[in-house]
């Protein structure tokens, strides 16, 4: 994944036109970071989308997504189809 910074987990290039995610661990190809971490990277690197520097209206949104991912994942658990 580019950049080469191994500390960089994710990169939005071009206002979303590129999202990229770092899988693995640098050095490590066998070992993967945990999907909550890739997850919430995603959504942190999804917020730039909307808004491009680390302001108090992008961890507004980041927070509101991530509120949204909970409620998700809640209903999931309680759904009886599954």
């Amino acid at each position: 994944m580019l950049p080469n910074n191994p500390s960089l987990l994710g990169l939005n290039i071009g206002g979303g036109i590129q999202v990229k995610l770092r899988l693995r661990r640098p050095n490590r190809d066998w070992d993967f970071f945990p999907f909550d971490q890739i997850l919430d990277t995603m959504l942190h690197e999804l917020c730039h989308n909307e808004h491009g520097p680390h302001n108090a209206e992008f961890y507004k949104l980041w927070d509101e997504i991530r509120k949204v991912h909970i409620e998700l994942l809640e209903l999931h658990k309680s759904c009886t189809l599954w």
